[in-house]
């Protein structure tokens, strides 16, 4: 798991984000739903309702982009676990980058911070 985040978000920090990622979004939900990955599209739904106060207001709370990068990473280790379609990888991690791209900067950090070992990020559905 470790090797698949690392590998995942070294990619998505290098990479291009893609023009539209809310196009990117619906693309990789569409894909999903061909492929008959029902736990990978409810990720990428999921995705896409966390961020649409974004495509509607033209801003999103942190936490939440932070969110719809957890549901994207998930849908994109679904996909890598059961039938690795290329067309679905390859627009999940368009949005994905474009999605860390966009998530807003939380500033410097904390004095103490939590180390990260000890984090857990949680998918709200």
């Amino acid at each position: 798991m470790e090797a698949f985040l690392l590998e995942e978000l070294r990619a998505a920090m290098s990479g291009v984000p893609a023009h539209d990622p809310r196009m990117a979004l619906s693309a990789a939900l569409h894909r999903a739903t061909l492929s008959s990955l029902r736990e990978a599209r409810e990720l990428i739904e999921n995705a896409m309702r966390l961020t649409a106060p974004l495509w509607e207001h033209g801003r999103v709370k942190q936490g939440d982009n932070v969110l719809a990068v957890t549901s994207l990473l998930a849908a994109i280790l679904i996909n890598r676990e059961d039938r690795s379609d290329e067309k679905l990888a390859g627009q999940s991690s368009d949005a994905l980058t474009a999605l860390v791209a966009l998530t807003p900067d939380a500033g410097p950090p904390a004095a103490d911070p939590t180390p990260m070992d000890k984090l857990l990020v949680l998918v709200r559905a």
